[in-house]
């Protein structure tokens, strides 16, 4: 028995595992220099990520809510190698003990409460039993996961108060990458609340046998959902990035109206051919700054271009 939850668990896995691919290709071509160093935090949030949507389209796990155990059956292609296989799958995306029942003890207690989910020849992996670890990491998740959330909120507006002061020594395009990041870094920790779902709903198992498909399913689809949203956040923070995945997707546009920087197009000569001007190639058009250069020299075309480029550094 298949959900809808299930089909739609396997198209968001397949988008995550594309767009973390894609966005960990930008980061390493297209970083400023300014952002080095947020952009390893990134790269290492964009890694973890791809692992754990490969882990997870493997594995498809469905949570089977039977009191004081904690157990899952696999619906992914780690079917088709060993219960343990699946297993190991899920811990990359909830590190719980590295050791499992034996496979017969957990069928037995399958068929006797889910015998539905027996008859779908399902790989059944987890423990007979509310272990340690998996009570410390559902504590984990439920206490603070919020409490990680409110504290962000409270720093991102110590942070931006602070770039906005004229106490930080930087220029106005490095300033509006930080705050873009802390911008990126609130969101990203709001998606961190997709994974309370995962833990409310064993909790709820605890004390009900829920039987819906559905309901059981999403435990693993939302900790998907998070991998496939979390680098659309990215790219939509960081302009750097947006620009790349634009030029990559054919979407960008030589149109600057309506920006919030001046860009001017500089054509300063009547033959619309590329001129070199002091050891500068000038192209036909060339995005300089905020400054419109139509109409001046040769020389002060090269000046300004060389002062646009060493003040946008």
């Amino acid at each position: 028995m298949y959900s809808i939850v299930f089909y739609a668990h396997y198209v968001v896995g397949v988008v995550s595992i594309l767009l973390n691919v894609l966005l960990i290709v930008v980061i390493a071509q297209r970083t400023p220099a300014s952002f080095k160093n947020y952009s390893i935090l990134i790269m290492e949030q964009c890694v973890l990520e791809l692992l754990s949507a490969i882990a997870n389209i493997v594995s498809m796990q469905r949570l089977i809510p039977i009191k004081s155990t904690t157990i899952f059956a696999s619906l992914g292609v780690c079917n088709h190698v060993s219960a343990s296989f699946c297993y190991y799958c899920k811990l990359l995306n909830v590190n719980t003990s590295i050791h499992q029942t034996p496979t017969y003890i957990l069928e037995g207690l399958v068929n006797e409460f889910f015998p539905e989910f027996t008859a779908m020849n399902l790989a059944i992996n987890g423990h007979d039993s509310l272990s340690i670890p998996v009570l410390i990491v559902n504590g984990f998740y439920l206490t603070c996961l919020p409490t990680v959330w409110v504290l962000i909120f409270v720093l991102r507006r110590n942070v931006l108060n602070l770039l906005n002061g004229h106490e930080v020594q930087m220029s106005q395009r490095s300033k509006l990458l930080q705050k873009a990041f802390v911008k990126s870094v609130t969101v990203h920790a709001s998606l961190s609340l997709l994974a309370l779902y995962p833990s409310l709903a064993y909790f709820i198992g605890q004390f009900i046998a829920i039987h819906e498909v559905n309901f059981l399913d999403g435990c693993f689809f939302f900790l998907q959902l998070q991998c496939a949203i979390t680098p659309l956040v990215t790219i939509y923070y960081v302009p750097n990035y947006r620009r790349a995945i634009k030029r990559i997707a054919g979407l960008s546009s030589t149109s600057t109206v309506g920006q919030t920087v001046s860009i001017v197009w500089v054509q300063p000569f009547s033959n619309n051919y590329p001129r070199r001007d002091n050891g500068i190639l000038i192209p036909k058009e060339s995005v300089v700054g905020e400054i419109g250069l139509k109409g001046y020299s040769g020389e002060a075309v090269g000046s300004m271009v060389r002062m646009l480029r060493s003040s946008s550094v």
